[in-house]
């Protein structure tokens, strides 16, 4: 320990300057932290104010840290001078942001639920409908504490201090292949997602899923998984509906035998109450 080195740590920590230091290990209560030829130390709960479940992942990098002791011993925090900078980036995000933004963010705690993104110090929610265009998605299967990710701001709430983001792409969106690509009368490939009493609902494309009414199943057994050719019967494009029956793959002939679907209502009526 030089004693120009040690002079500059008693300075950054009476002036609370910021100091460099390069990771160089872990233990079981923290971080072994080089700064110039000083040998510091970082509680693993200072390391970050976003957690990370993989400690190693710090070993080698350059972090900036508030000195908190020294002396006999050094101690660093990140957490700290991260907590600084948070306050002053909460001020900055209520004051320009906007909804429909994309901002940067880090993903603070994953949930079944959804993903808490960390966006200029605002920590906001991700549902898991949100999450992207495949409803079926495990947050925790696709996410980490840590991770850098793009956000779309939906919603905001100062009082609440609340925000709503997503990590949808927009251009993804496959109801934008509805009517191009998917159309009324076509015969199509599809997965099975789930069956409900009221009927099947069956994926047609990643993030595009449409229903064989249970008055249009018949005696049919089908289960999660399975692929089944379907036919397109009507599109509710406001509603984000699509309504389908079984096919046999052949033909492009709209409603089975006759064609009426009068006796059953509209496509309204079938998916009355029902979230797709």
């Amino acid at each position: 320990r030089g004693a120009g080195a040690e002079a500059f740590l008693d300075t950054a920590k009476a002036e609370g300057l910021p100091v460099q230091g390069v990771v160089t290990g872990v233990n079981a209560g923290g971080y072994e932290v080089k700064v110039g030829s000083v040998r510091a130390f970082c509680p693993r709960s200072h390391i970050s104010r976003i957690p990370t479940d993989e400690p190693e992942t710090w070993i080698g990098q350059t972090v900036s840290f508030k000195v908190l002791e020294t002396g006999d011993k050094t101690v660093l925090s990140a957490r700290e001078l991260e907590e600084e900078r948070a306050a002053e980036g909460r001020q900055a995000f209520w004051a320009t942001a906007s909804v429909g933004d994309v901002r940067e963010g880090r993903i603070v705690s994953v949930r079944e639920w959804g993903v808490f993104v960390d966006v200029d110090g605002v920590e906001g929610l991700v549902h898991k409908s949100e999450l992207g265009w495949d409803t079926g998605v495990d947050p925790a299967s696709l996410y980490v504490p840590g991770t850098a990710v793009q956000v779309r701001i939906l919603d905001m709430d100062r009082v609440k201090d609340r925000v709503s983001l997503s990590l949808k792409d927009p251009t993804a969106n496959p109801w934008l292949k509805v009517g191009t690509d998917f159309v009324v009368g076509r015969v199509y490939d599809g997965t099975v997602q789930g069956t409900q009493p009221f009927g099947v609902f069956v994926e047609l494309a990643q993030g595009l899923r449409g229903l064989v009414h249970v008055s249009r199943a018949g005696d049919r057994q089908v289960q999660r998984g399975d692929r089944v050719a379907v036919r397109i019967r009507d599109i509710d494009t406001e509603a984000k509906r699509i309504e389908l029956e079984w096919s046999d793959g052949s033909g492009d002939r709209v409603g089975g035998s006759s064609g009426d679907t009068g006796s059953l209502g509209t496509l309204g009526d079938l998916f009355k109450g029902l979230k797709i």
